[in-house]
């Protein structure tokens, strides 16, 4: 991919690059170089003009001057070895995320029924929390056991409690 420099209206570059496609497909500013051939006559000048392929892409067929092209980007070599020491940091960081995560694996591993008993533990609690919180948000009244202490013969007193 052919990097252009972005210009500003003045022809300075922005310090940002567009490739050449997208910027002529959305007519982003950028440097370009003209070759003009001038032969001297003795009553003047003539300008001679290729005619361009019918192979081009845009405008073919067309007279034009003899070479014209975009002013190619090109990194200096502070920006490529920034961009290396960048690349070898990632790569860095990369190993460590993954030996960290092989660490934390394991420790998960060796207390697998222990975290495996403390979910069950947790389930139990939240399920009882959600109980708790519907009642709650239903008014409703704690149920309890009268008499006896035989549910079967105590329905009578449960009556009164529900609403």
């Amino acid at each position: 991919m052919e990097l252009l420099d972005i210009c500003k209206e003045d022809g300075l570059p922005t310090g940002k690059t567009v490739s050449r496609d997208i910027a002529h497909r959305d007519g982003i500013l950028h440097r370009t170089a003209h070759v003009w051939i001038v032969r001297k006559k003795e009553n003047g000048y003539d300008i001679l003009l290729q005619k361009r392929s019918m192979e081009k892409e845009s405008f073919p067929g067309l007279y034009d001057t003899s070479s014209t092209g975009q002013t190619v980007f090109i990194e200096p070599m502070a920006v490529v070895e920034t961009n290396n020491k960048i690349k070898e940091l990632q790569l860095r960081e990369d190993a460590e995320i993954e030996r960290i995560c092989h660490v934390f694996t394991t420790r998960i591993a060796d207390n697998k029924g222990q975290i495996s008993a403390d979910i069950e533990v947790l389930a139990t609690l939240d399920f009882a929390c959600a109980k708790a919180e519907l009642g709650l948000s239903m008014e409703g009244t704690v149920a309890g056991l009268a008499g006896s202490g035989d549910p079967s013969s105590d329905h009578q007193s449960l009556e009164g409690a529900i609403r």
